[in-house]
């Protein structure tokens, strides 16, 4: 179930999604114990109250290599992964959807209908990010997960 902070805002599922308060219009007890529910609060759109990822300097970046390098960042458009290669961001993609949350978070990002997972996941016991690759140096970070949007462009 994908929760939304304001009633204003659009649901990235379209404008046939009815949505949970349809329901809870004639089912409130089960509507309002779902809401408690682990599946109901797994995910939510990402922004700076529901990432626990740490976009403090010196905790917000990933070093993959000498010259790759993934810097977590907040600005007024939102919560991004930046790809440095040789000191310059090659790639820039927004935190759209967080999911996860009691060991550790995974992201995603939301184009034309589709999702997609960033390469970078956080892991709250230990406090940092980390990639899901057996051996982040071995790749170039944005272009080996599989799931990436990076290489769905190219096929």
């Amino acid at each position: 179930m994908f929760k939304s902070n304001t009633d204003n805002k659009t649901d990235p599922r379209g404008d046939l999604y009815a949505g949970a308060k349809a329901c809870a219009k004639c089912h409130q007890n089960i509507y309002n114990s779902y809401l408690n529910t682990a599946h109901f609060l797994a995910s939510n759109p990402a922004n700076e109250f529901t990432v626990d990822g740490n976009f403090s300097k010196g905790f917000n970046v990933f070093q993959v290599n000498d010259s790759q390098k993934v810097v977590m960042e907040k600005t007024d458009g939102g919560l991004f992964q930046n790809y440095y290669l040789n000191g310059k961001v090659k790639d820039r993609y927004r935190f759209d959807i967080v999911f996860g949350g009691v060991k550790g978070e995974s992201y995603l990002l939301w184009e034309e209908h589709k999702l997609f997972q960033l390469p970078l996941s956080y892991f709250t016991n230990e406090k940092r990010w980390s990639t899901r690759f057996p051996t982040a140096s071995d790749y170039t970070i944005f272009g080996a997960y599989p799931s990436y949007r990076h290489l769905s462009r190219r096929g």
